[in-house]
């Protein structure tokens, strides 16, 4: 196969998941853990943005609510 632009033989995908006699098991095991912590990044980023709106609506609804709409009367 010839070579892509990356160096690597073009069309062989999950090229780094085959099996080698040089993979040691820490780095399968690495490499679990570093998807486990993008996840979990990932999760607590949508999680706090998503409290963090309701927040503040609250925080606008309550801010609303304090006030009372005036009529004026131009003389």
């Amino acid at each position: 196969m010839a070579p892509s632009r990356h160096g690597r033989p073009a069309g062989v995908r999950g090229w780094r998941l085959r099996r080698n006699p040089l993979r040691r098991r820490s780095y399968l095991v690495e490499a679990w853990l570093l998807l486990a912590a993008w996840i979990l990044a990932v999760v607590a980023a949508v999680g706090t943005g998503a409290w963090t709106a309701l927040a503040v609506e609250r925080h606008i609804d309550a801010l609303r609510a304090e006030r009372h709409p005036v009529s004026a009367v131009l003389v």
